[in-house]
């Protein structure tokens, strides 16, 4: 991908911060040599590229039928949609109804071992994840129902046993658990469930270096916040909690609540690091020591108020992690720029992120980005779901 934001001026006031709004105008060249002001992000204007009329809860970009080209998942509470990218934007669309259904999430894996990617989707209505498995092209099972828990909430896709398929790992929120449903190729075996607390989101990344998936989530509130961890040693079963001490306090805000969870490496050492957001717009990243704890680092600033998703990307290319975090009260969303060492900032050293205000014909709220050069220029695209379907911005207009 190309780099091409270009700082020119900016800086960012306290009593911004304070006010969980955007600082003074700011300036960036973007691809079509011209400065825009007050605008963090070089995209195009937003267009509806799926509508779905209800709440897209979960989005997602992965090439699901082998043609190199990023293709568009997204889930409703009853509809899972699919559009196909052409290389040059998006082609076919297609949508199946899950009539009964109460769907939460989708996630992407291979979970029979024949090569293509398939689909789980999170049904909080049935207790089970539906799985549809990939019948070669754009085509997918209706779906099969696997156990996990009285009302999943999220679900992810790792290979947590180190075999050929990818697995399942499912959070019931209501319950306190976290269930691993490791894959047998013809189906899942039945979950492991592993206490969780009051978590309400959950990340999976390699938090010691033995190239398997760690389960991370944070528990407790204020001061008393916990960042935990359940490694995996490599056959799918979980370790006991390690525990970090991660106070969520701000001076301005009082005791802060924990909302949602990534993991990725901020800091190039090769281990999976921790973000959590939490009210009042704030990011706390935590880097991990390779033996089960947490370090910590300065709040960063979002001012999206992001409650149910975060996603890690590079957006501006430059070799670190960025965290981006849409924004359910607002029709905005932003991208936290990741400084390298575990925490946030630009190359001014004085703007932790860039946020997009997005027009009128957005419907909020925006559960969730995600992104992927759609169009073939090698920029990154943005793909939103918003609250009456996906909206695509065309990266570096």
């Amino acid at each position: 991908m190309k780099n091409t934001r270009r700082w020119v001026a900016g800086w960012i006031t306290a009593a911004a911060l304070a006010a969980g709004v955007a600082g003074p105008a700011q300036a960036q060249t973007c691809g079509d040599g011209t400065p825009e002001l007050g605008q963090d992000l070089c995209v195009s204007t937003p267009w509806l590229t799926m509508p779905t009329f209800t709440p897209v809860l979960t989005v997602l970009a992965a090439d699901v039928n082998g043609d190199g080209h990023a293709d568009v998942i997204a889930v409703t509470a009853e509809f899972s949609y699919l559009r196909l990218g052409t290389g040059s934007g998006l082609g076919a669309a297609t949508r199946r109804r899950h009539a009964g259904s109460t769907l939460s999430d989708v996630a992407v894996g291979d979970f029979d071992g024949d090569g293509r990617p398939d689909l789980a989707l999170a049904d909080q209505g049935q207790g089970t994840v539906l799985v549809r498995y990939n019948l070669g092209g754009a085509g997918f099972s209706p779906g099969t129902p696997f156990p996990a828990g009285p009302a999943p909430r999220r679900v992810l896709a790792a290979r947590m046993d180190g075999d050929a398929r990818d697995d399942l790992v499912v959070l019931d929120a209501a319950a306190g658990t976290a269930s691993v449903l490791l894959s047998t190729g013809a189906g899942f075996a039945a979950p492991a469930a592993y206490a969780v607390g009051d978590a309400r989101d959950i990340a999976l990344g390699d938090s010691d270096g033995d190239a398997t998936p760690d389960l991370y989530y944070l528990t407790g509130q204020g001061v008393a916040a916990l960042l935990n961890l359940r490694r995996n040693p490599g056959l799918g079963a979980l370790l006991l909690e390690e525990v970090s001490p991660f106070p969520l306090f701000s001076a301005l805000y009082g005791a802060l609540e924990p909302r949602a969870i990534v993991a990725g490496d901020l800091d190039g050492d090769a281990l999976a690091d921790a973000v959590v957001s939490t009210t009042w717009s704030q990011l706390v990243p935590g880097t991990s020591n390779g033996n089960g704890f947490f370090f910590q680092h300065a709040y960063g600033h979002t001012w999206a108020w992001t409650e149910n998703r975060l996603r890690t990307v590079d957006y501006d290319g430059n070799g670190t992690l960025d965290v981006a975090a849409p924004h359910v009260f607002g029709p905005q969303y932003s991208v936290a720029w990741g400084d390298g060492t575990g925490t946030f900032g630009d190359p001014t050293g004085l703007i932790a992120y860039g946020v997009e205000l997005l027009d009128g014909l957005v419907t909020v709220p925006l559960n969730d980005v995600a992104f992927a050069d759609l169009d073939g220029d090698g920029d990154l695209d943005v793909v939103l779901g918003t609250g009456a379907g996906v909206v695509v911005q065309r990266g570096d207009p």
